[in-house]
């Protein structure tokens, strides 16, 4: 498949995949990613996937397969604790799942 041109969702145009590829390279090798696998992984996906058109293929399974490296009958709705940053933000968000799963946290945590 080539290669699209990026646009970012203001309609205003991207800089090429070649620079963003350099701009990837250069953050992967800085300190806090280069001491982080799976940090790496994860930028190094969302970014490839959206180069190559992809967007609507960055799914929670999908990562949690292909990123994370859980197994192919992995399923998020499981996680007891889900962890988000909200769309245009930086702080994340905690989020448990159920009563049931407050009282299995805190047996995991002793």
């Amino acid at each position: 498949m080539p290669e699209q041109t990026v646009n970012n969702p203001d309609g205003l145009s991207a800089p090429s995949p070649e620079l963003i590829r350099q701009e990837l390279a250069r953050v992967l090798s800085s300190k806090t990613f280069a001491t982080s696998a799976r940090s790496s992984r994860f930028l190094s996906y969302v970014t490839e996937k959206t180069l190559a058109g992809e967007r609507d293929g960055i799914k929670e399974l999908v990562l949690g397969i292909d990123v994370f490296e859980r197994v192919g009958d992995f399923d998020p709705k499981v996680d007891l604790l889900r962890i988000e940053i909200p769309k245009g933000g930086y702080v994340p968000r905690f989020q448990v799942r159920g009563e049931e799963s407050v009282a299995l946290l805190g047996t995991r945590q002793r």
